[in-house]
């Protein structure tokens, strides 16, 4: 009893812990967090966005997608049985192409290619911005076999 009820004390109290601290932060330190939380957007050696100030759409928003896909991606015959995700990752481009779509995680290899046909087949996106200028950026895409 006495383990369970530690155990209570303990979880509630590590809850409530930071937001008593958050409290008595000084303005200074106020300061700090708030420049840290504007951090600069993160990009790689070859200048593609991982996450910029306004991320990439697909024309239509994510509905027009989900109706792309469910319109495009054909089950591979015979592999009724297999369910689960495909995901890829793909750069939308300045002028909303994509490119350089590859697989980070795996279904079948029948699945995969599937996938990156229809990526490879898809329409133009609206690019991404940062500072108010168009960038390229990447894009996860996880695709749902069922």
């Amino acid at each position: 009893m006495k383990a369970k009820l530690f155990s209570v004390l303990f979880l509630v109290g590590s809850l409530f812990m930071p937001v008593l601290a958050m409290n008595n932060l000084s303005s200074t330190t106020n300061q700090v967090l708030e420049d840290s939380v504007k951090a600069k957007p993160r990009v790689d050696e070859n200048g593609i966005y991982f996450a910029p100030e306004q991320f990439p759409q697909f024309k239509g928003g994510v509905n027009a997608m989900r109706e792309y896909l469910t319109a495009n991606l054909h089950r591979p015959a015979g592999l009724d049985s297999i369910q689960g995700f495909v995901t890829v990752r793909f750069v939308v481009t300045e002028k909303g192409k994509i490119s350089k779509p590859e697989i980070v995680r795996s279904l079948y290899p029948s699945f995969d290619e599937e996938v990156l046909r229809v990526i490879h087949a898809m329409p133009d996106w609206i690019p991404g911005k940062n500072n108010g200028k168009e960038v390229p950026v990447y894009m996860n895409l996880p695709v749902r076999f069922r």
